[in-house]
């Protein structure tokens, strides 16, 4: 007889539709932190500026763009999201011209100039260039984006009127990056500069309570010391609570347990060592 997938185990243990930590639920959790930091984002958008959003690996960087880009009307902007962000300076103007529909080529100014043509050509609908990854951009790519700007103000005759509105996504590391010297002239150009932030403990066992309801479980049947070994052991990163959760859930389904305990919790850390490396060097 064979063995029970472990989609029919979270349904006859819990009578779960499905991995409430799968990456793949769309729903978005909503702290009051991350509601804040949207609803910034959304602000500074509608005013044209550009900016910054960083912080840890994990965190809901890129699950916050793609709020965003809802929130946003197809009217009003037109909105690109470029997620390879380790190119250089002329592949960046490439991707964009592809981006935007327009076939690139080889040399730069026929693509800076394809690209300020077309957003001539939009009217009142506003450009918005999304950067996910942004730590990864090269020193030319960025000084590319600040000279589209500059090119634009330069042909319009509109020194304050930017191209477009330029919203670098990165982890810890791009505010190192952004800092040097040879980024001043761009820095100059961004108006803003959000961060998110791990989960709080009380956070982490609302998140998981969350994913639970998410696939028709009312009860979380995480125990309260595998909720608290769970936060301590993720360090509040969403990503890593979901890692976790996925592998404790199925320890607990597969040994058709109804609690899931701290003894699932560490099962689970046995099989991504790293964390217990990573938790000692911090």
């Amino acid at each position: 007889m064979s063995k029970p997938t472990i989609e029919i185990l979270l349904k006859t243990v819990w009578g779960a539709s499905a991995m409430p930590f799968a990456e793949t639920t769309a729903a978005l959790f909503e702290t009051p932190a991350l509601l804040d930091t949207l609803g910034q984002l959304e602000q500074f958008v509608r005013l044209k500026a550009s900016g910054v959003l960083y912080g840890p690996n994990g965190t809901g960087k890129s699950l916050l763009l793609d709020a965003l880009l809802e929130r946003l009307s197809d009217k009003e902007f037109l909105a690109v999201k470029h997620a390879h962000a380790s190119v250089t300076g002329p592949d960046l103007l490439r991707s964009l011209c592809r981006a935007y529909g327009l076939e690139p080529a080889m040399r730069r100014s026929d693509n800076v100039h394809r690209l300020l043509q077309h957003w001539q050509s939009l009217g009142d609908l506003h450009p918005l260039i999304l950067v996910d990854e942004a730590q990864q951009l090269e020193s030319r790519a960025l000084e590319e984006l600040r000279l589209l700007c500059t090119d634009r103000a330069r042909l319009t005759g509109k020194e304050r009127t930017a191209a477009f509105s330029l919203l670098l996504c990165g982890d810890n590391d791009l505010l190192p990056t952004l800092s040097m010297g040879v980024h001043r002239a761009l820095r100059s150009r961004l108006g803003f500069c959000l961060r998110t932030a791990p989960f709080s403990e009380e956070q982490t066992t609302q998140y998981v309570m969350f994913r639970w309801s998410e696939v028709g479980v009312s009860t979380c049947p995480f125990e309260a010391q595998a909720l608290t070994l769970l936060h301590q052991a993720a360090t509040g990163i969403p990503r890593t609570i979901n890692q976790l959760g996925t592998l404790a859930t199925t320890q607990a389904a597969r040994a058709k347990s109804h609690a899931i305990g701290p003894q699932h919790v560490q099962e689970a850390l046995g099989q991504l060592p790293w964390l217990t490396t990573d938790s000692r060097r911090s």
